[in-house]
């Protein structure tokens, strides 16, 4: 058995380096422009300062999760975690900006049965505005809860996750909850067609429950445009869901599975640099609608499935995962992922720099830290 260890080098160059592309996209979207905003720096949803929908009525809202310790929604006595963000029905928020932190349902899974499912972040009550997410680790740690979801969004509304982590929403069976990446719920009077835009650029999530959950109804669920840039689902261990006898749900979901005349979304839905990591596991339905077929192992879209851009593929990105869990999180730097930190820095004026990344035997990595610790003290 060979031994060894996992380190990176980072190579300056005067003249262009071999091309090691970063696995994600530095082309980000801005965050939203807050006008007076209510502004709460290193809160949690369980802490007392975390805002309520009567602090948020109208209102634009900056949080910063925090960067020392792990957010643990609380729980309500059916069961939903609690961690809603928004405004009033009678007076919505507008923009909201959400940054960094790591948050983890620590409670378990209840009854699989009556259990209600709430999200590790919920969104509830904005209209007329842009919501941003960045920089968050989610983990459901195998409960039936969302990581993210959304209800009674009004109209005009667009939602960015940037640079996210996801794992552990967990799959409940037959009459139960499922836990999804990301969700809107809709939840209100038959209102067509005031689903909010969704886009996400760069993440990892690792499906056990399911991941994108997202198909138009009159009911406000679903999205309007769907974007997908930078995303790889990596599939997990069916055993950790919370009903073994639950296998991986959908990974994609853009129109209502095995429903004649499904809406889809009306903005179309675009599929940039998207992975499906079967990661040894049996993924059996990657999205819906379903491809017509596959070539070269991308998935081939018809007319009538919604998709104006792009496709996924199987497998792992050649560069590596777009969103590792030590990149965002408590450690969480926007700027690393816009190519403005050593390790992770694209062209500038004189130098590219590139992170080189590779396994080597034990007592050659020993000899190279030695010599890399000389010609740092020269």
């Amino acid at each position: 058995m060979t031994f060894g260890v996992r380190i990176a080098i980072i190579v300056a160059c005067s003249v262009p380096c071999p091309a090691l592309a970063a696995p994600w996209t530095t082309q980000l979207e801005e965050p939203p422009s807050l006008t007076n905003p209510l502004v709460v720096e290193s809160v949690c949803p369980e802490d007392p300062r975390w805002p309520t929908a009567e602090q948020g009525a109208g209102r634009d809202i900056r949080i910063t999760l925090p960067r020392d310790r792990v957010c643990q929604p609380k729980e309500d006595a059916d069961g939903r975690l609690v961690s809603e963000l928004g405004g009033t029905p009678e007076n919505p928020a507008h923009n909201i900006w959400v940054t960094g932190g790591k948050v983890v349902n620590v409670h378990g899974q209840g009854n699989l049965k009556t259990d209600k499912g709430s999200a590790l972040l919920r969104f509830r009550n904005v209209a007329g505005g842009k919501v941003m997410v960045e920089g968050v680790h989610f983990d459901g740690r195998g409960t039936c809860e969302d990581l993210v979801n959304m209800v009674e969004i009004g109209p005009d509304v667009r939602f960015v996750f940037q640079n996210i982590y996801a794992e552990g929403a967990g799959h409940c069976g037959k009459g139960g909850t499922h836990g999804d990446f990301i969700q809107n719920q809709g939840w209100g009077k038959p209102v067509p067609f005031t689903q909010p835009e969704v886009k996400v650029e760069n993440a990892t999530v690792r499906v056990l429950g399911q991941g994108t959950f997202l198909s138009p109804r009159n009911t406000g669920h679903g999205v309007s445009r769907l974007v997908l840039d930078h995303v790889t689902f990596v599939a997990e261990d069916r055993l950790q869901n919370p009903d073994r006898k639950k296998g991986i749900g959908w990974v994609m979901v853009w129109q209502d599975p095995n429903t004649p005349g499904a809406m889809l979304p009306r903005g179309g839905v675009r599929l940039l640099d998207v992975h499906i990591d079967r990661n040894g596991k049996s993924v059996p339905y990657p999205s819906w609608p379903t491809p017509i077929g596959e070539r070269n192992g991308c998935a081939r879209y018809g007319p009538g499935s919604g998709v104006t851009e792009g496709t996924w593929c199987w497998g792992r990105p050649k560069d590596g995962l777009p969103v590792d869990p030590d990149m965002v999180g408590l450690s969480y730097d926007r700027s690393a992922f816009l190519g403005l930190r050593v390790g992770t820095q694209g062209p500038s004026d004189r130098f590219r720099r590139r992170v080189v990344d590779f396994t080597i035997p034990e007592p050659r990595a020993r000899a190279l830290r030695d010599k890399l610790e000389e010609n740092q003290r020269k």
